[in-house]
């Protein structure tokens, strides 16, 4: 139960992720992915920062050809009332930077051959934090057309179609992102693509952390709802597996127990993270050894159909 010795012994000593926690304002994420870059040039590059989201990619030799590499996504939540996906997407950014430069083997291997995007939602969240801030007990902030439902409507959004981009982008072939509130544990592709079901069991963790029983509400159930169709809506756009983890039974909890949750959740986030080392890959030629840029690559027994990449006909 000692937190320090804990971050020694499974988080290299990070004491930030643990010590004093605090829900991090856009321009403090802002200023977190600049200095994480700033320390790190040559293999953490900050993306982007804007009223959306803001973006820090980590790859080895960064700047150089990405197209054969595999793009993993961590999105920190669809619903701006829970911001707490924030807090572990900035602590699993810091995390594998700080396992990859002590020559972590795993982390080296992922990092050869992926491109990890760190995404943090920003939009809405000084209104979500002044509700916090008034009442720190509050649990559940409440939020009209977040970002989870606006993506569900036909209506054209700027915000939402931005999102979207981001989906399609890189060719990202895994996708994380966070919930809290809710204690299910659906796999809602399991019927068309088993192996996705199967990759979410070999993600849980033995903490117990996804057992806990949350009390149901109609924004909790209303929230589930809208994840399990934006996650057909994914796959069916982009052919793109969105997986969850549901962090705590409160959307917005103390700022003290963030610590708490970053240590019961981080095992379940890491073995997602580790999924990247896992698949096949391999690239489509002619017999001149010349790419065959319009192929399409398909697995028997499975759905999904992929495309190759554009210039070096590499699929993963």
């Amino acid at each position: 139960n000692d937190p320090q010795h804990w971050s020694s012994a499974y988080d290299f000593r990070i004491l930030e992720n643990i010590l004093h926690t605090k829900y991090h304002t856009n321009r403090e994420i802002e200023s977190v992915f600049a200095e994480l870059m700033q320390r790190n040039p040559l293999f953490v590059q900050f993306e982007a920062a804007n009223e959306a989201y803001s973006s820090l990619k980590i790859t080895d030799n960064i700047g150089e050809t990405e197209e054969s590499k595999i793009h993993i996504l961590v999105l920190s939540s669809l619903f701006e009332t829970s911001p707490l996906g924030r807090e572990m997407t900035v602590n699993l950014a810091r995390h594998v930077i700080t396992a990859f430069k002590t020559k972590e083997p795993l982390m080296i291997e992922l990092l050869k051959n992926s491109v990890i995007h760190f995404v943090t939602l920003n939009s809405k969240f000084d209104q979500v934090y002044d509700q916090f801030y008034r009442n720190v007990s509050i649990c559940d902030p409440q939020m009209n057309e977040e970002l989870g439902d606006r993506l569900l409507t036909a209506e054209s959004d700027s915000l939402k179609n931005t999102f979207f981009q981001l989906f399609e982008k890189d060719s990202i072939s895994l996708a994380l992102t966070f919930t809290a509130g809710d204690d299910s544990n659906v796999q809602v592709l399991k019927d068309r693509e088993p192996v996705y079901a199967q990759f979410a069991h070999d993600t849980q963790s033995h903490l117990g952390a996804q057992n806990q029983l949350c009390n149901s509400n109609p924004m909790r159930i209303n929230e589930n709802e809208s994840l399990r169709k934006i996650t057909n809506l994914i796959y069916r756009m982009f052919n793109l597996p969105l997986y969850s983890i549901n962090l705590s039974c409160c959307k917005m909890p103390s700022e003290n127990e963030i610590a708490d949750i970053w240590r019961e959740n981080i095992e379940r986030i890491l073995k997602f993270i580790n999924l990247g080392r896992s698949g096949v890959t391999g690239y489509v030629k002619d017999v001149h050894q010349n790419p065959i840029r319009e192929a399409r690559v398909k697995v028997i027994g499975s759905a999904r159909e992929q495309k190759v990449s554009a210039n070096l006909g590499f699929f993963h």
